[in-house]
């Protein structure tokens, strides 16, 4: 048998299994080490491997075991590149709908994310927004309050003034009667003097 008839065995092989077995490993691994060791060897043939039917189904399955439930470092994002990797160097007939429903999910994710992440930065800037508005109006209160401490002391003041003033009337008016008095009295003692001589 020919290469190429190799590879169409190979091909409707791997085809089978994908459509049988959609997004599992062909070993999976139980400890955290043998995932990173299993992620490493995978990461390697997909790199490496002669064979591009060889390279895709490592990237496949190194997109599910980025995703595996097990996997103590779940990585959606580098799932989504093995996946998208994979879509690239398969035909569509080769994609199965579970593929496209992964990729779909977790370009969703990978959109929500961001989404995510511009609302805590927006979040952050109106928190610190917030922050300078507090300052301020801490500032404008404290100055609030020293001008309200200097309106009640001239507020004092001012009664004070006003106290005094009506003291000093109190007085001029005092004077005014004693002044009258006086004259009324100079004026008697004059017609007494004229009435004298």
């Amino acid at each position: 048998m020919n290469y190429r008839g190799q590879r169409v065995i190979y091909l409707v092989i791997f085809l089978i299994l994908l459509a049988l077995f959609g997004c599992s490993l062909k070993y999976t691994p139980r400890s955290a080490e043998e995932f990173g060791q299993e992620t490493l060897r995978l990461e390697k043939q997909a790199r490496t491997h002669k064979d591009p039917a060889a390279r895709a189904e490592a990237q496949l399955e190194l997109a599910c075991l980025y995703l595996h439930h097990r996997n103590p470092q779940l990585n959606y994002g580098r799932a989504l590149q093995e996946f998208e990797a994979y879509q690239r160097v398969t035909t569509m007939d080769r994609q199965t709908d579970e593929i496209q429903n992964w990729l779909y999910a977790l370009r969703e994710m990978e959109r929500q994310e961001r989404e995510t992440a511009r609302l805590k930065e927006s979040f952050s800037g109106l928190t610190q927004e917030n922050e300078e508005r507090r300052n301020s109006l801490a500032w404008e209160l404290r100055n609030n309050q020293e001008l309200q401490t200097a309106l009640e002391r001239l507020q004092a003041q001012v009664e004070s003034l006003e106290r005094t003033s009506r003291s000093l009337k109190d007085a001029n008016e005092k004077m005014k009667e004693t002044v009258e008095k006086l004259k009324n009295l100079d004026l008697r003692m004059e017609e007494k003097r004229k009435a004298i001589k």
